[in-house]
């Protein structure tokens, strides 16, 4: 049995003009948390871990056209036990993706995701809504939402992704094509937003973004991650974390 927790949550796009969330699954993984030293008796902890959004309700995609939405996918806390968090994205068609800074043509299908600031009304990106600071626990829908200042997320080996420069972000993993959170992710917390936006350009069907997590808890390897000198040693440690319940 594998002692984390797995979850998803996918992102339809289709003809008809509509951004679906499908749904999440998740499983619930129970590690040794307290003891007692007279009787030796272990009480469970749990790592549950869920995926929540700022999700714009007006955005639309139109086919063969260059259109933005805006998807703010999150992870929150809500087991028991701080944890480290991992995602992974998956775009279906892969080859809609664009990874690289390739050269646009007028023929050119691509999906790009990115990291930017938005407001609708009352609400802006600035705002703690899921933040590292104790978060929301659910989806936050907005509408009339537009963007600025945005980067396209980095998938570049060890690339970072702050785009709030609070050095609260995630971490890209070429290896295992995981995305690290930097940070142990307290209960009753949720990360930063893994993207803000997606952006399409011609795309002329329907596609899907599929976001998996997977959160195992940190408590044990605290001292080591603290410890740690740099990204490189961090992603290290945590990789190694998910590799022991693994086995």
């Amino acid at each position: 049995m594998k002692l984390f927790l797995n979850a998803h949550k996918k992102l339809v796009i289709t003809l008809a003009l509509l951004v679906v969330i499908i749904g999440t699954g998740s499983t619930y993984a129970f590690l040794k948390s307290a003891t007692s030293l007279l009787d030796n008796n272990f009480e469970p902890g749990s790592v549950n871990t869920h995926i929540v959004e700022v999700l714009d309700n007006s955005s639309t995609y139109t086919k063969d056209s260059e259109t933005t939405i805006i998807k703010s996918p999150r992870v929150y806390n809500d087991g028991t036990n701080d944890a480290f968090i991992r995602a992974r994205i998956v775009v279906t068609p892969e080859k809609l993706w664009d990874k690289d800074n390739v050269t646009l043509t007028d023929t050119s299908e691509i999906v790009q995701l990115y990291c930017a600031k938005f407001t609708a009304g009352s609400i802006s990106y600035d705002q703690d809504l899921f933040s590292v600071d104790a978060g929301n626990s659910a989806d936050l829908n907005i509408s009339g939402g537009q963007v600025s200042d945005t980067t396209k997320l980095a998938l570049s080996s060890s690339a970072v992704n702050d785009k709030d420069g609070d050095n609260a972000y995630w971490i890209y993993n070429s290896e295992d094509g995981f995305f690290y959170y930097n940070q142990s992710v307290k209960v009753g917390y949720s990360t930063d937003s893994l993207f803000d936006a997606v952006k399409t350009t011609k795309v002329s069907s329907a596609f899907e973004i599929t976001i998996y997590q997977e959160a195992v808890a940190s408590d044990h390897y605290m001292d080591r991650f603290n410890a740690a000198g740099d990204n490189t040693q961090k992603v290290s440690l945590m990789k190694s974390a998910f590799s022991a319940v693994e086995k």
